[in-house]
Protein backbone atom coordinates (compact mmCIF):
# COMPACT_ATOMS: atom_id res chain seq x y z
CA UNK A 1 0.00 0.00 0.00
CA UNK A 2 2.76 2.23 0.99
CA UNK A 3 4.65 1.90 -2.39
CA UNK A 4 1.62 2.54 -3.89
CA UNK A 5 0.70 5.81 -2.68
CA UNK A 6 4.26 6.51 -3.15
CA UNK A 7 3.95 6.08 -7.19
CA UNK A 8 1.26 7.62 -7.03
CA UNK A 9 2.68 10.51 -5.67
CA UNK A 10 5.83 10.82 -8.26
CA UNK A 11 3.25 9.90 -11.00
CA UNK A 12 1.24 13.70 -9.52
CA UNK A 13 4.26 15.63 -9.42
CA UNK A 14 5.87 14.75 -12.79
CA UNK A 15 2.53 15.15 -14.33
CA UNK A 16 2.20 18.38 -12.37
CA UNK A 17 5.88 19.32 -13.55
CA UNK A 18 5.48 17.97 -17.24
CA UNK A 19 2.21 20.73 -17.66
CA UNK A 20 3.76 23.42 -15.74
CA UNK A 21 7.14 23.09 -18.40
CA UNK A 22 4.52 22.82 -21.20
CA UNK A 23 2.63 26.13 -19.63
CA UNK A 24 5.85 28.13 -19.00
CA UNK A 25 7.54 26.97 -22.68
CA UNK A 26 4.58 28.27 -24.50
CA UNK A 27 4.24 31.50 -23.04
CA UNK A 28 7.71 32.41 -22.90
CA UNK A 29 8.16 31.33 -26.70
CA UNK A 30 4.32 33.44 -27.02
CA UNK A 31 6.30 36.71 -25.70
CA UNK A 32 9.07 36.05 -27.48
CA UNK A 33 7.07 35.84 -30.80
CA UNK A 34 5.47 39.19 -29.97
CA UNK A 35 8.83 41.31 -29.05
CA UNK A 36 10.16 39.83 -32.32
CA UNK A 37 7.20 41.62 -33.38
CA UNK A 38 6.66 44.58 -31.56
CA UNK A 39 10.97 44.85 -32.35
CA UNK A 40 10.04 44.82 -36.29
CA UNK A 41 7.32 47.22 -36.40
CA UNK A 42 9.48 49.76 -34.17
CA UNK A 43 12.44 48.87 -36.92
CA UNK A 44 10.05 49.44 -40.00
CA UNK A 45 8.72 52.71 -38.37
CA UNK A 46 12.03 53.80 -38.50
CA UNK A 47 12.82 52.71 -41.82
CA UNK A 48 9.98 53.99 -43.45
CA UNK A 49 10.11 57.80 -41.75
CA UNK A 50 13.88 57.27 -42.98
CA UNK A 51 12.72 56.99 -46.73
CA UNK A 52 10.10 59.37 -46.03
CA UNK A 53 12.75 61.68 -44.68
CA UNK A 54 15.09 61.00 -47.99
CA UNK A 55 12.39 61.18 -50.15
CA UNK A 56 11.16 64.10 -49.16
CA UNK A 57 14.25 65.83 -49.31
CA UNK A 58 14.35 65.12 -52.87
CA UNK A 59 11.86 67.32 -54.08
Amino acid sequence: KAGKSFNDRLINAFAVQFSKSIFVERFISYHVRRLRVKKFFIESRFLFSYFVVVLGDKE
